[in-house]
């Protein structure tokens, strides 16, 4: 099932290989990713966030904390800040055209 993007009370969680295009990504800012690591018997859960023109950073769950505006990385803090301050969050450009 595709994830529902334009509804503001749901924050969709995706698994790691869930594609999501760029355009999305603008739009939204970021994505929260859920990642799990085998370690002996036991799974570890980590939660990611992807920006645009980024790679997907991942934390522990201790690392995450749930919030009134929902799910919380130290990667969506710095997003958010930047986004408050107006600086940048890329230096990324499109490639010139030919």
């Amino acid at each position: 099932m595709a994830p529902v993007w334009d509804d503001d009370t749901v924050e969709p969680v995706l698994g790691v290989s869930v594609p999501v295009d760029d355009e999305t990504l603008v739009r939204r800012r970021f994505v929260h990713r859920v990642g799990f690591d085998s370690v002996g018997t036991t799974r570890h859960v980590r939660i990611g966030t992807q920006a645009f023109a980024q790679e997907t950073e991942w934390f522990d769950l201790g690392e995450c904390s749930m919030t009134p505006d929902g799910l919380r990385t130290p990667a969506v803090e710095r997003i958010v800040r930047t986004h408050r301050t107006g600086a940048p969050q890329s230096t990324w450009k499109p490639p010139a055209p030919e």
